[in-house]
């Protein structure tokens, strides 16, 4: 009996031995079949992806053919533009070469004309040449008898003063008509030397006028209407001044007042008792001031330096930014260390939302200079907005990242091809795995098999930096992620 039982032992073993023989031969079909699976999914998506790329360059080559049917639809119809604007050109050229015939008979008239007007001017000229013959022949006649004039005048005086001298007769009183030609008697004496000065003096007034100008009368009417112009032109710059000085002055006592009152809302927010300033620092005081007017005077050596008034003027001067973070003295935002100046803009930017909220800000590497503690400050002042305001943050801390409620990122799934990812902290499980990601296109990831999964698996697992990465920034911890994992 034991005999028998050894054998059947030693049987059950020889089958159990095949038996994990076979299964072990199955699972080696079974690792081969997944390699094959794994491999033909590959193949498949990569045959997707050329359909996809082909169905493309169809849908681009009927896009294409489209076109240039509408282009030729186009050249044919600019065709006939361009034969009609052809035909109404030639017909154009007709009527001008028409005109040019006119006109170049009009000139050959005008050049007859001016030829006659030369000729005439000619002529002209040969009679004003004989005219001036005879002024000349004139003047010489007139002052030969201007000579004898004044011989008979020396000799008229000496025949009354030797009349006078030798008989005692006044000759201009004896004699009427004497007494008349000597300019005696009623009649006014004629002062000879005073009246050739007087001849000289006109001739040479004449002579100085030059020739007359016959367009002067219709240049002044031309002057004058530009004068009318000009003096209306001066009459709307004087109307337009005044307005625009009324305008100007209206302008500055709005935008004092408006100034004013936000510049007031801006700094009671800024650095009131429950300020942005005092919830950023957790305490401390800060103050917004405008700065005093700068003016240039002149120095006794005549050159010009830059004083500091006393005068404020909300349209002109500056606006300073004086901060007292915890444990520190007053100083101005300028002196502060890099994290100070960053929170102190912070509380100054959301004072001004808070005084007049935007749609929508963007924040660039706000947080850079800022350690754990101000960040976890700063997040919680921007979330304090998100009731009024729209935040686009760009940021590489983690604590900023856990805050958002969207996270949007680039990955390079291949060497070379970026691509746009957008990611949810209610999407991310506890292990840091993504559920239902989509691409920021609005397609759905494609699906990476590996040989712990099947194919054709609709759920995709991130690498393991980045899962890593989003479960620590889900725990609150902080985790390195390396660049384009």
């Amino acid at each position: 009996l034991a005999t028998e039982l050894g054998e059947k032992l030693m049987g059950a073993e020889r089958e159990l031995s095949e038996t994990e023989t076979q299964a072990q031969a199955m699972a080696d079909q079974l690792s081969a079949a997944r390699s094959a699976a794994a491999r033909t999914g590959e193949q498949l998506e990569s045959g997707r992806r050329e359909l996809r790329r082909l169905e493309a360059e169809i849908a681009e080559a009927q896009r294409r053919v489209d076109e240039h049917t509408k282009h030729a639809a186009a050249a044919e119809r600019r065709k006939g533009e361009h034969v009609a604007a052809s035909e109404e050109a030639s017909g154009r050229i007709a009527g001008l070469e028409a005109e040019v015939e006119r006109l170049t008979a009009e000139v050959e008239r005008r050049r007859a004309e001016l030829d006659e007007a030369q000729k005439a001017d000619e002529a002209q000229r040969g009679e004003l040449g004989k005219a001036r013959e005879r002024a000349k022949l004139v003047e010489r006649d007139w002052n030969g008898v201007e000579l004898s004039r004044r011989e008979a005048e020396f000799r008229r005086e000496a025949i009354e003063e030797k009349a006078l001298e030798e008989c005692s007769v006044h000759v201009d009183a004896e004699y009427v008509e004497y007494r008349v030609i000597a300019g005696s008697g009623d009649l006014a004496p004629i002062d000879v030397d005073e009246a050739k000065t007087t001849v000289n003096e006109l001739s040479q007034a004449i002579k100085s006028l030059g020739n007359v100008n016959l367009d002067s009368i219709g240049e002044a009417e031309n002057l004058e209407e530009r004068n009318e112009e000009l003096i209306a032109q001066v009459r709307d710059i004087d109307e337009a001044t005044k307005q625009l000085t009324a305008l100007i002055e209206r302008l500055n006592l709005a935008s004092r007042e408006r100034f004013s009152e936000a510049f007031d809302a801006i700094r009671a927010n800024f650095g009131g008792q429950d300020g942005m300033f005092r919830r950023l620092f957790g305490g401390g005081r800060a103050e917004v001031r405008l700065m005093p007017l700068i003016k240039e005077v002149e120095a006794e050596d005549g050159s010009l330096k830059k004083v500091q008034t006393d005068e404020i003027d909300v349209l002109e001067s500056g606006v300073e930014v004086i901060a007292k973070p915890p444990g520190k003295e007053p100083r101005s935002i300028s002196q502060l260390s890099g994290g100070e100046k960053t929170l102190t803009a912070v509380a100054l930017l959301m004072s001004i939302f808070r005084s007049k909220p935007s749609c929508f800000c963007i924040l660039d590497e706000v947080d850079a200079a800022l350690d754990e503690a101000n960040v976890g400050r700063y997040c919680n002042a921007v979330r304090s907005f998100t009731d009024q305001s729209r935040f686009i943050i760009i940021t590489h801390n983690k604590r900023t990242m856990q805050t958002a409620d969207h996270l949007y990122g680039i990955t390079q799934r291949e060497r070379g091809v970026s691509s746009r990812v957008s990611v949810k902290f209610e999407q991310v499980g506890e292990d840091g795995e993504i559920r239902d990601r989509q691409m920021a296109d609005g397609q759905r990831a494609r699906v990476e098999p590996s040989g712990d999964e099947p194919s054709g698996g609709r759920s995709e697992k991130p690498s393991g930096v980045l899962r890593r990465a989003l479960a620590g920034m889900r725990d609150g911890e902080s985790v390195e992620v390396e660049a384009g994992s």
